[in-house]
C-alpha cells in the first residue's frame, strides 16, 4: 500500500487566516493559545477582511484553493478559516478540498435550529449587518430571517480591526460585544442561542454567557461542537475524519440547555 509523503507531523487542523495586522486575543481563532492542540496557520496574503466582507470573495477563490492545498500538503486533516463571511464559499471550497472544510461558525445554525425548544431561534452577532446575504445563509443550510445584531461601526473592536491596531483595550472590546448582545436579547425574546459570525468575538464568550440569559447556548467555533471522543481522535489522529459518524455538539449539551449556558465551553470561527 502506498502512503502519501508527509513532512510535518502532529498538526491536524489547518486555519486559513486573512491578511490582517490587528492584535488578536486568546480565544480568537488566529491566536495559538486558543487551541488545546497544535494547529497550522496559513495566511492568505493580499486578501483582507474587506475583500471578503464588502467585496466578492469569489475573486479570491484561487488564493483560498492554494491555501487549502498547502495545508493538506502539511498533513492537516481538517481546515477552517478566520472569517465567518467565507460561508459564501463553503460549496466551492468543499468541492476543492480533499479533507473536511469548515468555512464559518454559521455552519452550526441548522444544527442549533433543530435542537432549540419550540419557539426559540438562534440569534446572530455580526461584524457587518449590511454584508450578510441570503447567499451566506443558503450556503450553510440556514433559513433567512434570523434575529441579528451587529457591532457598532465606530466601536472599539471594529475600529481596532479597521485601523490594524497592534495594542487594544480588551475591556473596551468586551463591553462593545456585551452591549451588542444585550441589544439583540432586548429586542428578540425568541433568541435561544447566540452564534458569533466573527472569529474575533469569542474572547468575550464567558462574559456573554453571563449576560445573555441563563438558557442561551453560545456557539462560536466548530471545535466546540465536537464530542469528546471525536476531539480525542483529532488530537491523536486515530483514524481519518469521518464527519457523518460524529456529532457536532457542545460539551454537556443537555446541561447547557437545561441549566444555563455558562457550562458550555467553546472557541471561535
Amino acid at each position: 500500500m502506498s502512503h502519501s509523503r508527509t513532512t510535518v507531523h502532529g498538526t491536524i487542523v489547518g486555519v486559513i487566516v486573512l491578511d490582517t495586522g490587528f492584535r488578536r486575543l486568546a480565544g480568537d481563532i488566529a491566536h495559538a493559545a486558543t487551541w488545546p492542540f497544535p494547529v497550522q496557520f496559513r495566511i492568505v496574503h493580499g486578501v483582507r477582511p474587506r475583500d471578503v466582507i464588502e467585496g466578492d470573495p469569489r475573486h479570491s477563490l484561487d488564493a483560498f484553493r492554494a491555501a487549502i492545498d498547502d495545508l493538506v500538503a502539511l498533513g492537516c486533516t481538517a481546515i477552517t478559516t478566520s472569517c465567518g463571511f467565507l460561508a459564501a464559499l463553503q460549496g466551492e471550497l468543499t468541492l476543492h478540498s480533499p479533507v473536511p472544510f469548515l468555512s464559518s461558525a454559521l455552519l452550526q445554525i441548522p444544527m442549533i435550529e433543530h435542537i432549540l425548544p419550540a419557539g426559540k431561534k438562534p440569534g446572530l452577532i455580526l461584524s457587518d449587518p449590511h454584508s450578510i446575504t441570503e447567499r451566506h445563509l443558503h450556503a450553510v443550510g440556514a433559513a433567512p430571517g434570523l434575529p441579528m445584531a451587529a457591532l457598532p461601526v465606530d466601536g472599539p473592536l471594529l475600529r481596532n480591526m479597521r485601523e490594524q491596531a497592534t495594542e487594544v483595550d480588551a475591556a473596551a472590546q468586551e463591553a462593545d460585544v456585551m452591549a451588542t448582545v444585550a441589544e439583540l436579547m432586548a429586542h428578540h425574546s425568541e433568541v435561544g442561542a447566540l452564534v458569533f459570525e466573527c472569529a474575533n468575538l469569542p474572547p468575550t464568550r464567558q462574559l456573554c454567557r453571563g449576560g445573555s440569559g441563563s438558557r442561551s447556548l453560545i456557539s462560536s467555533h466548530w471545535y466546540a461542537g465536537c464530542s469528546y471522543r471525536w476531539r480525542r481522535r483529532i488530537i491523536s489522529n486515530e483514524r481519518p475524519l469521518r464527519i457523518a459518524r460524529h456529532r457536532w455538539w457542545p460539551d454537556r449539551l443537555g446541561d447547557c440547555l437545561g441549566s444555563g449556558a455558562e457550562r458550555c465551553t467553546g472557541y471561535a470561527s
